[in-house]
C-alpha cells in the first residue's frame, strides 16, 4: 500500500491516509484539526510526519491605552480576513466545519453569530460604511465571485460579480 498526506477539500488540513494495495480505497489514519505535512514509513512499519496546529485568535486593543491587548475569541483552523462593521461589531472569516464561513462578534467577544453556513468558502469580509452590508469573496457557485449580505443576520444575499476568479 501507500501512505500519503492529503486533503479532502481545498481548505481542510492535510491528514494522513493509507491507500491499500490492491483495493485502492483510501482510509484516513488521522482524524483531527492538525495539519500533517510530509510522511515517511520505516522498515519497522513506523510512520513519521510533521504535525502543525494553528492557534488563531481575534484580539482587540485600544490605540491610546497602555493596557495590553485582549483576546476576545479563539478561531479554529484557518482565518481569512476581518473588518470592523459600522454597527460596532467585528465581522470575520474562519473555519466552521469544513468551510470558511463569515461570522459576526461583539468587540468584547460576546454574541458570536455565524452568518454563512455550508455555502462554499467565504473570504475577506469588508463592511459598507453605514454598517448595513458585508461584501466578501465566495466560491459557493463553483468559482470565486464577490457577494453581499445583510450585516445583521446574513440575509439578502446577492451575487455582485459573475467571473471565474473574482476575489479580494
Amino acid at each position: 500500500g501507500l501512505i500519503i498526506s492529503a486533503r479532502e477539500q481545498p481548505m481542510d488540513p492535510s491528514q494522513l491516509w493509507r491507500i491499500p494495495y490492491p483495493q485502492g480505497k483510501p482510509e484516513k489514519i488521522t482524524i483531527d484539526t492538525a495539519d500533517y505535512r510530509g510522511v515517511s514509513l520505516s522498515r519497522a512499519n513506523m510512520i513519521v510526519s510533521v504535525q502543525s496546529r494553528r492557534d488563531t485568535s481575534i484580539w482587540t486593543a485600544g490605540l491610546d491605552d497602555n493596557e495590553p491587548g485582549k483576546q476576545i475569541a479563539p478561531v479554529i483552523g484557518l482565518a481569512f480576513g476581518l473588518s470592523w462593521a459600522g454597527n460596532d461589531k467585528i465581522v470575520f472569516s474562519s473555519m466552521a466545519g469544513s468551510h470558511l464561513n463569515i461570522s459576526l462578534i461583539n468587540p468584547d467577544g460576546s454574541n458570536r453569530k455565524q452568518l454563512s453556513v455550508n455555502a462554499g468558502d467565504n473570504y475577506t469580509p469588508a463592511t459598507s460604511p453605514d454598517g448595513r452590508f458585508i461584501v466578501f469573496s465566495s466560491n459557493r457557485t463553483g468559482s470565486f465571485n464577490i457577494w453581499r449580505m445583510n450585516a445583521e443576520d446574513g440575509s439578502d444575499l446577492k451575487q455582485l460579480t459573475f467571473g471565474e476568479a473574482n476575489s479580494y
